[in-house]
């Protein structure tokens, strides 16, 4: 994965492959491995959802959910993760290492529909986007990389139509 302006990009694995270039694809571990980074980088795509829509990036906040009685934090801003807060703990917890800290509901039905704009958009370089529930979209580009001239053509395409996102 190579984190670039905001985004993360998950490219081509160090897998060494010697057999027809036109055959290439992912293994299952690789698969697994790629899934498991989407998984780990993008469980901010709840906060930046939150923040396009002005609150104050630079602020404390974290997003909640679970039942009434046993909220506990989903993401965590810059911030909060700062003063020791990560998702998983109560809410009681944060708000103890943190008073005053911010909050808000996670809005499933928001982050449901960005993941599928940006799902979308991996289909202007690719015909293989998978969506992974919670926060994952993988985009398989090894099949394009000669159609549209190399993994920098493809990032600059993908670049600019997620900026219309935000």
């Amino acid at each position: 994965c190579i984190p670039y302006r905001g985004y993360h990009y998950f490219g081509p694995t160090e897998t060494l492959y010697e057999g027809d270039k036109d055959r290439i694809h992912v293994t299952a571990e690789e698969r697994a491995w790629l899934v498991g980074e989407a998984n780990r980088l993008l469980p901010q795509l709840a906060l930046d959802a939150v923040t396009r829509d002005g609150h104050d990036p630079a602020e404390a906040l974290v997003l909640i959910d679970g039942p009434l009685q046993r909220r506990h934090v989903h993401a965590a801003s810059a911030a909060a993760q700062a003063a020791g807060i990560r998702p998983g703990h109560s809410l009681a917890a944060a708000q103890a290492l943190l008073p005053g800290l911010h909050s808000a509901p996670v809005d499933h039905a928001a982050m449901h529909t960005l993941r599928n704009s940006i799902a979308s958009i991996g289909y202007a370089v690719s015909e293989q986007v998978i969506l992974r529930e919670p926060d994952a979209v993988l985009v398989e580009i090894g099949a394009s990389l000669r159609c549209f001239g190399g993994w920098p053509r493809i990032a600059r395409i993908l670049r600019t139509r997620l900026r219309t996102l935000g």
